[in-house]
This record gives C-alpha cells, structure tokens and sequence, in this order.
C-alpha cells in the first residue's frame, strides 16, 4: 500500500498531530498509511547496523552531571523601577544598599526595556553614578550587565566608563566608535591604549541603532569579554597583561567620562563580583522579564559523562572539574535544545574509551554534526596549515572536524575535515568556505564529513549544500584504522590545536560510505529537529 509523506500539502515529518489525535498513534490516515519518522539506528534507518556512535545533547537521560542549582547573588541591582528622584534603589540579593545616584537624568515610563521604567540620559550633561559598588568588585572578578538603546553618533560614546577618583584617568571603559561601527575597550596601562578587538574574529554588532541591546561584560582576571544580545562581540583573552590598578575609591560612571556624555537610556542594570558565564549572560538576554532578584541566573550543570545512544557504550567523560564542559539549558542552547558548551580558556575536553579505530573501521564513513562556533584564536601557523578547534578528533591529530581557520584566510571561520597518513602529510585537510566564510558565531550549522571508500575521496557538506561548499582530496590517504588515536571532543593533544570555543548538539557516525539519498535523510532529520535551514 502506498504511504502518505504529505497530509493536506504539509509534510507528514513536521506534523506532530492530526484532528488532536498525536500522531505516533495513528497507523493510517484515510485509509492510506502514515510513514514512520526517522530515527538514527531504527526499523526507519537503513543502515542501522552501521550506526557506531550517536551523542545527542536533546537528550537528558544521556548525561551524568553536578552543580547547577546555586544563584549567581549580584553586588548590585539597578531595576530602575523608582519613578521619581535622583537614586536608583539597589535591589541585590546581597542587601548591599549600593543605590546609584543620578544627575541631570530622567526616569522614561514609555522608553523602557522591561519593568516600568528606564533612565533617560540627555548626551549633555546627565550620567548615572554606580560608584558605591566599586568597592565590592574593584580586587576580583566581575560582570557589569544592562539594557542599553542609543543612536548617539560620533567618537567616544563610553557606555560605562571605570575611572580613577579624579574621574579622568582611564581604567576599564567600554565605548562606541562611529570610525570602527564597533564597541571597543579602552584602558590606561604605561599609557593610554586603545583596545578595538580584530575586526578579522568576529562580525560586531551596532549598539546605536535606536534599539534596545542587551550588554554584559565580564572579567574573570585573566580575559575580558563584552556580550551583545547574548553572542560574544569582544574577546581580548590575557587582558589582565593590560589591566591597570584599581582601587576601590575609584568612579563607575554610565554615559559619562570626564566631560563626554552620551544621550542614551539604560534599564536593568546588574553587577556581580564574579565573571558570569556565556550561558547565564544568554538567561538574562533570554529571561524576556525582568531579572527578578536573578533567580534565573544559576550555576550551571558540569558534564562528567555523555553517553553513547548507539547502543555501543562509546561514552565520553570528564573527571578533572577543570575542565569538564557544560549543560548549557535550552533557552541557552541552539533553537530551544540544550547543547553541550566548551569553553577554550578552561580546556573543555572529553575522551572516550575508545580509539577512531573501535568506531571507524576502514575509509568508508559518514559524520554529521551539530554545531555552533564561537571565539576563534587569531593565531594563523601557515607551516602547519590551519588553527584548528576539534569539534570531535582523535588524540594523534590524524582525523577529526575542527571549527577554525584555514591558513592565511584570517577573515574566514571554517569547518574543516582531517584525515592524513602521516605527520608529514597535511595537504588533506579540508578548509570548507575557502572562498567565502560560511559560519557565523550566532547561527548553528548541521556539518557532514564523509569518506567514500571507493576513491579514497573526502567531502564536507554544510546545511545539506553537496556542490558548493565541497571540496574533495585528491589522493588516498590510507586505511584509518591505522590511526589509533583516542576519540575526543573538544580538545585534543595535538601541538597544532586549540581547544574548542562552541556547542555540540548532536554527533552522529556511520560506518560506512552513505548514499546522498540516504545523507540526506539524516540531514533532514537533523535540521527538522534542531531548526536549521538548510539548502
């Protein structure tokens, strides 16, 4: 009997019900049968018996994890919902009565971003004076969050500006640019110095543009990040080589530095004395709400294991809390899923008992893998083709997919495919997007790397384009189940690595060379289930 892939015109996959009635339940629909879904190792998979490893991060039942349920207490904790007079009520959990006092500003109840109001700074003369908290965060790490709308042109808008007591000598200020369209960092270290991050690592993001932005900037004492919209846009790693002496007698100032000012308004201002992380910075962006005393803003989980669905017991762990990657939840994660996040700073790595050889047994195999890069090290060895970030590799550096660079291409991140005979023999690398750069660090990707044993040829796919954003090898580069290395994710031992700075959704590998038709089955099933279009 013929089966339905169509009910009324619409895709039998994406339809989750049918006149109410769920439609995992309905065998037939008029008579006609329904066509089961695809699921990787099932009766509807037709190479189940091929399927060796399957990560899948929308599963909770996969993870062993600890932590995650403690509060993040703020040193200060602006709502801006007074309404009236020149303080701003601190509201933090610590009860500092850190109020801030303002100057020359306004309280705007139709121009807010959340709450019942927002302050309203003129560009001429008003600021708001947050220096009361300096002295609980001035000796540690620390997070200065806040809703910010401007359209202010010019040089030198300071969003905050961290200054000495005479309220001139720079410390740490954030600032816009109309020279660079970019925030940028300014401190005063053996002099002044301008730090605007290397417009080749990231597409920045215009704050000035009359809408609201979500901003958050953290130090954790060695790097310091600014965060827009919840994506990193500025990311200066040992900025603490820079940082100069602050005292907790200096000024913490919002639109205003010396005699500058800047015509903006701010809501919801929050100050920790500790460097949030990627993951809580996106649960206030995504929080939609005020923060609520930041009961939202938890700890999050630590992954020790992520096990295997496969059915082979190929699971990855972490013992050292060090450097165990996260659970970032789904609000975080890609498209309403968590997804596991690996920092690069802290070495996010997990290992698997398990070599490439024990998964893949010979040069026929097919890779798929969700992905979301982030921060990539500007750090280009031409001699040793590319810096590389593995998403998943073994530990001798001969296969794996990485997220990075190709050589000399500074201004392109990549997902690269690997796979070589020999220490000496490189040139197989694959810099997919050597042309144009296809991955963004706010849009999640389904990659496919996949060896056809009959030529001994490897092929990258990227959100299901098979022309375009291909490049094969030209010559064989030996069986892989000579390559003995230990499998794992996000780090490897290899000398010409990084660790990873993204999120891994899912990881799927197949033991044998796909068919497109089959290939693309699965990157349908993967872009339906994680909300990435693809070509």
């Amino acid at each position: 009997m013929a089966t339905a892939s169509k009910v009324i015109g619409v895709a039998a996959a994406s339809i989750s019900k049918i006149d109410g009635v769920a439609k995992a339940s309905i065998s037939k629909f008029v008579g006609v049968e329904m066509v089961p879904p695809f699921v990787p190792g099932s009766a509807t998979d037709d190479n189940a018996a091929d399927l060796t490893l399957w990560l899948d991060a929308d599963d909770s039942a996969q993870f062993t994890t600890s932590g995650g349920t403690t509060s993040q207490a703020t040193r200060a904790y602006y709502k801006m919902t007074d309404g009236s007079g020149t303080s701003v009520t601190d509201s933090s959990d610590t009860g500092n009565s850190r109020n801030a006092t303002l100057t020359n500003a306004t309280w705007d109840s139709t121009n807010k971003a959340l709450g019942s109001y927002s302050v309203s700074l003129n560009g001429t003369s008003a600021f708001i004076d947050a220096t009361a908290v300096v002295a609980d965060i001035y000796n540690t790490s620390w997070t200065i969050s806040f809703w910010y709308k401007s359209s202010a042109t010019g040089a030198d808008k300071e969003l905050f500006s961290w200054t000495a007591t005479n309220g001139t000598t720079k410390k740490v200020i954030l600032e816009w640019d109309d020279s660079e369209s970019a925030l940028r960092f300014v401190t005063h270290f053996l002099g002044f110095i301008n730090w605007p991050l290397n417009t080749n690592i990231v597409t920045r993001k215009n704050v000035q543009d009359n809408a609201w932005h979500h901003i958050a900037v953290t130090y954790d004492g060695t790097d310091i990040i600014t965060y827009v919209d919840g994506q990193v846009d500025v990311y200066y790693d040992t900025f603490s080589d820079y940082m100069p002496a602050i005292a907790s007698s200096d000024k913490l100032y919002f639109g205003r530095y010396d005699s500058n000012y800047l015509a903006a308004n701010y809501d919801e201002t929050g100050i920790w004395n500790q460097a949030l992380t990627l993951t809580q910075v996106q649960e206030l962006y995504n929080g939609g709400a005020p923060m609520s005393d930041v009961d939202i803003v938890k700890d999050e989980k630590l992954i020790s294991q992520w096990s295997d669905k496969s059915g082979n017991d190929y699971h990855f762990t972490q013992s050292t809390t060090a450097q165990k990657p996260r659970l970032a939840p789904a609000a975080a994660g890609i498209n309403s899923k968590p997804v596991v996040r690996f920092t690069e700073d802290a070495n996010d790595t997990m290992t698997a008992a398990a070599t490439l050889a024990n998964i893949i047994s010979a040069d026929a195999y097919t890779v798929f893998i969700i992905f979301k890069g982030r921060y990539v090290t500007n750090a280009i060895d031409n001699a040793n083709i590319r810096a590389q970030h593995p998403i998943i590799a073994e530990t001798n550096g001969k296969w794996g997919v990485h997220w990075g660079y190709a050589a000399n291409a500074t201004t392109e991140r990549h997902i690269n495919g690997w796979h070589r005979d020999s220490d000496s023999n490189e040139s197989l690398g694959l810099p997919v997007g050597a042309k144009t750069a296809i991955a963004t660090y706010s849009s999640p990707h389904v990659a496919t790397f996949y060896m056809k044993s009959s030529s001994g040829t490897q092929y990258m796919y990227l959100d299901g384009n098979t022309t375009a954003a291909t490049q094969a090898s030209n010559a064989s580069v030996g069986n892989v189940s000579n390559t003995e290395g230990t499998l794992v994710l996000g780090d490897s031992s290899f000398a010409q690595y990084n660790a990873l700075d993204g999120d891994i959704g899912e990881i799927i590998v197949y033991n044998t060379s796909l068919t497109s038709a089959d290939i693309a089955t699965v990157v349908t099933y993967l872009s339906d289930k994680w909300g990435i279009t693809t070509v």
